[in-house]
C-alpha cells in the first residue's frame, strides 16, 4: 500500500544523468545530485555509450535503483520514464555542463489511455533493474530502444500535454569519489520514541514528534503548527515516514474535509525533507472515512498515552490504508485532480533534542 509514496518519490527515480564535455567521449562518470530546496539526493552514473547519440545511465538513491536509455541532443541529455499505474510519463532533461555541474529538470505529464496503450506495446531491455545481466545491445535491441524513445517523444510532441505538478529541479555535481553503489543507500530514516524534528521554509514552521512505536514500522506522532498539536498515526520504513492529516471545516454552505499525506525522508547532511500533499474530499469520500473509528486526526492540548491494543492497531492500519487508497484514486484521475485540487508544500527539517 505504498503507492502514494511511490508516486511521489518515483519522480526522483526518473533522473537521467551524466555529464559530458562533448558527445563523443563519455567515460563512466558519477554525479551527486541534490534537489533544489530539499534534501532529496541521488547518485547517477554513465554506464555505457552506444554511439554518438545514445547512451545508458543508472541511478541509485535512497528510494531504489533504475536505468535510463538517453538521447544526446547538443550536449543535453533527454530520457523518458513511464509510470503506468498513474498514467504518466516523466521527462528528464540534463542540461549542458557548467562549472562541473549540471541542472536536471524532471517534468511530468499525464497521458490518455490510447497513448498509454501505444507505448505499452513497446519493450525496453532496461525497464527492470534487477533483470539486467549485461549492458550490451545487439543491433536489433539498439534499434528497439531508439524506436521506443522516439515513439514517446513523438506522442508528446504531437498532442496537447497535461502537466502534472511543478517541475523538479536538481543540481548535479561531478563525483570523483570511488563510492560503491550501495553507499548512497547508507542514509536511512531511523525513528525512536521521543524523536523530534523542527521543520521550516519560507516563514512556515512545524514540529514533528514521535510519541509511540508499534510493530517496528507503525508510530503515533503529533505535528505542532501555530501552537496546535495534531495527533496522527503513521507508518515508516528506512525510506520514509508517511502519515495523514484529515481536517474538517464547517461552513453554512456545507462541510468540507481536506486530506493531507505527510512524508518525511532520510537525512542528507543532517537535514530531512518534509513533503505535504493536500486534496479536498468529496461527500462520498468523507462518508467512506466516517465508517472507520480512530483515536487520532484531532487537535489536543495535552498528549495522552495510547498503548494501542492489537485490535485498535489493526483498525488504525485499515484506516491508514483506506486514506492511501482514496488519495491514490484522486491522483490517478484527471477529473478528480481538477475538481478537488492538489496542493503541495516542502519543508526542511532538523532533529532537535529540546523538550516540549
Amino acid at each position: 500500500m505504498n503507492y502514494i509514496k511511490l508516486t511521489i518519490f518515483n519522480f526522483f527515480l526518473t533522473f537521467v544523468f551524466s555529464s559530458f564535455g562533448h558527445a563523443l567521449d563519455f567515460q563512466p562518470k558519477k554525479f551527486n545530485c541534490l534537489s533544489d530546496g530539499s534534501s532529496i539526493r541521488t547518485q547517477v552514473k554513465i554506464i555505457k555509450e552506444y554511439n554518438s547519440e545514445y547512451l545508458l545511465g543508472s541511478e541509485q538513491s535512497d528510494f531504489g535503483s533504475t536505468f535510463s536509455f538517453m538521447k544526446i541532443n547538443n550536449e543535453t541529455l533527454v530520457s523518458y520514464s513511464m509510470e503506468y499505474k498513474w498514467d504518466v510519463v516523466h521527462v528528464s532533461t540534463f542540461e549542458p555542463l557548467n562549472d562541473n555541474s549540471r541542472k536536471l529538470i524532471v517534468d511530468t505529464y499525464r497521458l490518455t489511455k490510447d497513448q498509454l496503450n501505444e507505448i505499452k506495446q513497446l519493450n525496453s531491455k532496461f525497464s527492470n533493474y534487477n533483470d539486467i545481466a549485461d549492458f550490451e545491445l545487439t543491433d536489433k535491441e539498439l534499434k528497439d530502444e531508439i524506436f521506443t524513445l522516439n515513439k514517446i517523444e513523438s506522442i508528446l510532441s504531437s498532442s496537447k500535454k497535461e502537466v502534472v505538478g511543478d517541475p523538479l529541479i536538481y543540481t548535479c555535481n561531478i563525483s570523483n569519489e570511488k563510492t560503491s553503489t550501495s553507499s548512497i543507500s547508507s542514509s536511512s530514516l531511523n525513528l525512536v520514541e521521543n524523536d523530534k524534528f523542527a521543520c521550516r521554509k519560507d516563514g512556515v514552521s512545524s514540529i514533528i514528534k514521535i510519541l509511540e512505536r508499534y510493530e517496528e514500522n507503525y508510530v503515533v506522532l503529533y505535528t505542532k503548527f501555530r501552537g496546535n498539536k495534531f495527533l496522527s498515526f503513521g507508518r515508516f520504513t528506512g525510506e520514509s515516514l508517511e502519515f495523514f492529516s484529515l481536517e474538517r471545516t464547517f461552513k453554512k454552505s456545507g462541510n468540507e474535509a481536506f486530506l493531507t499525506i505527510n512524508m518525511l525522508t532520510p537525512p542528507v547532511d543532517e537535514k530531512l525533507s518534509y513533503w505535504l500533499f493536500t486534496a479536498s474530499l468529496t461527500k462520498e469520500e468523507r462518508n467512506e472515512l466516517k465508517k472507520y473509528g480512530t483515536k487520532f486526526d484531532r487537535v489536543v492540548s495535552k498528549i495522552p498515552k495510547f498503548n494501542l491494543t492489537e485490535e485498535e492497531l489493526i483498525k488504525e492500519i485499515e484506516l491508514h490504508d483506506k486514506k492511501l487508497e482514496i488519495l491514490g484514486n484522486i491522483i490517478n484521475s484527471e477529473e478528480k485532480v481538477q475538481n478537488q485540487g492538489m496542493t503541495s508544500v516542502t519543508l526542511i527539517c532538523k532533529k532537535r533534542d529540546y523538550s516540549n
